[in-house]
């Protein structure tokens, strides 16, 4: 009766509802490396600053009484490649920065807007972010084209076959004492952060369904998978420990 009620309530106030083979689970996995020498040669560095496009989509927190609602985060039991998350933890030099996935409609372009994702600190010097569960993005109400360490957008389309576009930039804070601090589990930020270098992730590929796909820079990395809405698929650990 529940769900009646929201369906009917959502019809009625113009959102729009979509059936099961219209949805597509969207699930991603932001990791970086730890390694000093993965860091690039200053010839791949960009001194540019992020540009986030005006029609980016910005998804919701996860609600308990959503229904199947697009672009709203889904709880953490209901994400599928844990084995995966579970294998880069297990490495040292990796460190798993978010796991989320959400429902998006792939049957109108309208929906293939790119899609705000962004995890780790914020390195705003006058601003404090200790959020840490990966299952969520941080909070960003307050400052949400603040400098967060991986930030960015992925863009999904449906023609043929299911593209996925990544627009990320990994933000470095660097002094000349602390060099690269980051790479310490324990090292503090500078603070004030006297300097960013900032390096992109750009990349495309084409998806088949249920198939885990890899996007990779030597500073940090994406996994991705696309599903039908309500299956739950058990992939191997593309990476192993």
């Amino acid at each position: 009766m529940k769900r009646l009620f929201l369906m009917f309530f959502l019809l009625n106030i113009g959102i729009p509802c979509f059936a099961e083979n219209d949805l597509y689970k969207v699930e991603v996995i932001l990791f970086k490396k730890l390694d000093p020498a993965s860091i690039p040669s200053e010839d791949i560095q960009s001194h540019q600053s992020l540009q986030l496009p005006d029609t980016l989509i910005e998804l919701a927190a996860y609600d308990d009484d959503s229904i199947d609602i697009p672009f709203r985060l889904l709880e953490k039991n209901q994400v599928d490649m844990n084995k995966e998350a579970y294998a880069l933890s297990r490495r040292k030099n990796y460190r798993v920065m978010l796991h989320i996935a959400w429902l998006q409609p792939m049957n109108e372009k309208r929906y293939s807007k790119p899609v705000h994702i962004y995890a780790g600190p914020l390195y705003n010097p006058s601003e404090q972010q200790t959020k840490n569960n990966i299952h969520e993005l941080p909070n960003s109400m307050d400052n949400p084209l603040g400098l967060w360490e991986i930030n960015g957008t992925i863009r999904v389309n449906r023609s043929n076959h299911f593209v996925i576009n990544s627009q990320l930039t990994f933000s470095l804070p660097y002094d000349e004492k602390q060099n690269f601090a980051f790479f310490n589990n324990t090292a503090q930020h500078p603070n004030p952060v006297r300097e960013i270098k900032r390096y992109y992730l750009s990349q495309s590929q084409n998806l088949r369904l249920k198939e885990l796909h890899y996007f990779d820079h030597p500073l940090f990395g994406m996994l991705a998978k696309i599903t039908p809405a309500g299956e739950s698929i058990t992939t191997e650990a593309a990476v192993t420990s």
